[in-house]
């Protein structure tokens, strides 16, 4: 249900974290092959629509947190 720009924000995330630069890789590179073998999804279109909505809401705010003025 993850959009594929979430799941490369998140794999970007990963490579910060222990173990260092293959938890992102994994992370990205199992979104990619489960979406070009056209794995079973695992929640119906609607809890998938939902989710997109909230992780491009999520990031958009993380994103604009960045260029706002620390007062």
């Amino acid at each position: 249900g993850y959009s594929l720009l979430y799941i490369f924000i998140k794999a970007i995330y990963w490579l910060t974290e222990k173990p260092f630069i293959i938890g992102g890789i994994s992370i990205f590179f199992g979104y990619l092959y489960a979406a070009i073998r056209r794995e079973e999804r695992l929640f119906d279109k609607d809890m998938r629509k939902f989710l997109r909505k909230k992780h491009r809401k999520y990031l958009i705010q993380r994103i604009s947190g960045l260029f706002k003025k620390n007062k």
